[in-house]
């Protein structure tokens, strides 16, 4: 059985729906949000980060497929990580969930297929994304070179990636390390703007500069850290191709 810790967005227009997939995932050990329509589905997804949006297809203002248009393209990591929902497909909505081999789940459904459909998405690694576990954080972190700030009790200040991964980041930054033990907040920058409290689990001094690893107190989203390694992606094939 998957172990959740994960946070999921429910859209959905009917208030009945909500608060049962609200209620079935809270007691599954998901930390839930929900939204009316698609347009305050849309709002949370570009403020919140989430690892997973469970939404029906049928609903008023912004469908369920134009939602996942626009929140996919906001944050491409949620693009398969969309659970879809409906009592009723029109032809082309089928043809579309089937085309891009999206997850679908017909109303009505039994407690057990939902939390199925969504253990399976939930459970999906990031397959080309995360290296090999190491270190003391024992999971596989991408190797990024990105912008974050640091909130400490000394102040803010800008520090650089190194390394990222669900639970933590190395980062670089002046020549006064953080105290072990210390929380501080990270404010991680590329292009969209992610927040987590963290703790500092060991500082040194390396090259002139100061280098500390930091442990989130929440897991980042898979979708956020797919977001974050298409960035640096970005970052890097610019700076080769300013080289040239």
């Amino acid at each position: 059985m998957f172990s959740p810790s994960g946070k999921v967005l429910v859209v959905d227009d009917d208030e009945g729906i909500r608060n049962l997939c609200s209620e079935v995932l809270e007691s599954a050990g998901y930390r839930v949000e929900t939204a009316s329509n698609g347009i305050d589905g849309l709002n949370k997804v570009k403020r919140f980060d989430y690892d997973l949006v469970v939404s029906d297809v049928n609903m008023p203002e912004l469908d369920g497929m134009a939602f996942f248009d626009s929140a996919s393209s906001i944050c491409p990591g949620l693009s398969d990580r969309f659970l879809l929902m409906s009592g009723y497909l029109t032809e082309e909505a089928e043809e579309a969930i089937t085309g891009r081999g999206l997850s679908f789940l017909p109303k009505p459904f039994r407690i057990t297929e939902f939390i199925g459909a969504v253990e399976r998405i939930m459970s999906k690694p990031l397959e080309g994304v995360l290296g090999r576990p190491v270190g003391m954080r024992n999971e596989g972190r991408i190797e990024v070179a990105l912008p974050c700030e640091i909130d400490s009790r000394s102040g803010t200040f800008r520090a650089g990636l190194l390394d990222l991964s669900p639970h933590g980041v190395k980062a670089v930054y002046g020549d006064d390390p953080l105290k072990e033990g210390e929380s501080v907040w990270v404010r991680l920058d590329a292009g969209f703007v992610i927040e987590r409290k963290a703790r500092v689990v060991w500082s040194m001094h390396k090259d002139g500069k100061a280098v500390s690893g930091l442990s989130f107190d929440t897991p980042m989203p898979a979708s956020s850290i797919i977001n974050m390694h298409a960035s640096n992606q970005a970052h890097e094939d610019k700076a080769c191709s300013n080289e040239r």
